[in-house]
């Protein structure tokens, strides 16, 4: 079936209309998700909810004071003064206790009576 020149150049015009049209939905879709997964973490299926992180506290559980250093075993990591730790910076290790800042706050981590009662 052979179609007239006006109708070929009809459906040529349609055809082209309908894939632009298709490529801004495309485009639009694309752009809504990109900025609703600029900031989710990509190991949750999408449309899932962030869920709150729970503040934990430190927990000293060693401290190790030698001549040329001073360390302390804090969350299960060995830190000296300066290290960071859970948006936490490390600022003097003492004896039994160590100090540190968080979110502008100066706090004191302490040795668990039952570890000091090992010494």
């Amino acid at each position: 079936m052979v179609m007239p020149r006006l109708c070929s150049s009809v459906v040529s015009r349609i055809a082209s209309l309908t894939s632009v049209l298709g490529l801004l939905i495309l485009f639009e879709s694309n752009s809504a998700f990109a900025q609703e997964s600029a900031f989710r973490d990509p190991t949750q299926p999408l449309g899932a909810r962030g869920v709150a992180v729970k503040d934990t506290a430190l927990e000293l559980q060693a401290i190790y004071i030698r001549a040329d250093r001073k360390e302390a075993v804090i969350n299960g990591k060995l830190l000296q003064e300066g290290d960071i730790v859970n948006g936490a910076r490390v600022i003097k290790i003492d004896a039994k206790a160590v100090i540190y800042s968080k979110a502008g706050q100066q706090l004191t981590a302490r040795l668990r009576k039952s570890i000091l009662e090992k010494e």
